[in-house]
């Protein structure tokens, strides 16, 4: 079983990223600090050289397995590279299909048998997953909205279905996941407005109180928007959200654990990380988005993020998003929102797409804890 920490309402964060930073840059101890190959500028740049971070003494041996299967699987193109539909993004989005999605599918459904059906609210194409021994009596008023992953690029079909599934399965509920508009072909908040319109024609079978919303990576950042764009137009909020792996601020790296990531998966952290501008410029979701637009990125303002309902954050040590994530759990709970976190040492973006990993099932159980809680 995998070690998780939670972290609700609690400043400790920091410390905690701290922590994790000075052990990996082999400064655990006033002697070695002063060691000549790792040294901390006068700026508070730490630099290093011919260090060994072993894997987390807290993660499973399936969980390093999987990060050296990563490390071996065929390279694609970065999904950020495309700024324009066409043959090559067809084609890529075929190959993350195959090589990516559908062997975690096939995983997903081996340990969750499901039911997913098709359905079309207020005009949107969405994804019903059920558990095939069927929903739960005492759920059946309640249900929860997914948003997938898949850098607002790719994830439609096979992708939805990876994170709808296992909490249907674990919670007994039922899960629409709702198949967005995707950049380049669209951009921000054309997603957004299908969310929001699938949600308003819900709220004619469901209070807003038994609805959940949730979502991963770029989906995760996605509920973030969704939740923004209802409290700033004066409709009822979910009764709670999730968002997992990935914060509410711009994307994708930013702060410590963006560093962080790319050292200990063996990569050099590239210059861009010092540019978050920089860094937007690059998804074509957000093209002509403004950097402090609280409806694209919630903690711009604080009149918004204040209003959130319950909010549930899950992230891994080794997650780009770690930072991005502690940061926008600490401000919602400054904030008086009820937010909590689950941080999982050693894991990487997205790892509980992989139900073959202790730690995603924690993250299932912890997932459907939440929601049981806090819908009504």
């Amino acid at each position: 079983m995998g070690i998780f920490a939670k972290l609700s309402h609690s400043g400790a964060v920091p410390a905690v990223l701290a922590a994790i930073l000075l052990s990996a840059a082999g400064c655990s101890s006033p002697d070695e600090s002063k060691s000549p190959e790792a040294s901390l500028e006068d700026d508070g740049t730490v630099s290093w050289s011919g260090q060994s971070v072993p894997y987390s003494a807290y993660g499973s041996e399936a969980s390093r397995a999987s990060l050296l299967d990563l490390r071996d699987a065929p390279k694609l193109p970065s999904a950020l590279s495309f700024s324009e539909g066409g043959a090559e993004l067809d084609e890529y989005r075929r190959r993350k299909d195959e090589t990516f999605y559908r062997p975690l599918l096939a995983k997903q459904l081996a340990a969750f048998p499901s039911k997913v059906t098709e359905r079309y609210i207020a005009g949107v194409r969405t994804l019903v997953v059920e558990p095939a021994s069927g929903v739960s009596d005492d759920l059946r008023r309640r249900v929860l909205i997914n948003l997938h992953g898949g850098s607002y690029v790719d994830g439609r079909g096979l992708g939805q279905q990876i994170e709808s599934i296992p909490i249907a399965a674990v919670l007994g509920v039922r899960v629409i996941s709702v198949d967005y508009l995707l950049a380049p072909e669209h951009s921000f908040p054309a997603a957004v407005n299908q969310v929001v319109a699938v949600y308003g024609e819900l709220l004619g079978e469901y209070s807003s109180e038994s609805i959940g919303l949730y979502g991963c990576s770029a989906g995760g950042a996605m509920t973030g928007q969704v939740a923004a764009r209802l409290i700033h137009e004066g409709l009822p909020p979910p009764g709670a959200i999730g968002i997992f792996c990935e914060g509410m601020g711009p994307p994708f790296g930013v702060g410590d654990g963006a560093y962080m990531s790319h050292l200990l998966s063996g990569r050099t952290p590239p210059d861009i990380l010092a540019s978050p501008r920089k860094q937007l410029e690059r998804v074509s979701y957000f093209q002509d988005t403004d950097y402090d637009d609280p409806l694209a990125f919630p903690l711009a303002s604080r009149r918004i993020y204040e209003q959130f309902p319950p909010t549930l954050f899950v992230t891994g040590t080794r997650a780009h998003e770690m930072s991005n994530v502690a940061h926008a759990h600490v401000r919602l709970s400054s904030a008086g929102v009820q937010s909590r976190m689950y941080l999982w040492d050693g894991q990487h973006h997205t790892f509980l797409y992989d139900p073959d990993l202790p730690e995603s099932r924690e993250a299932y159980a912890l997932i459907a804890r939440f929601f049981e809680e806090w819908l009504r």
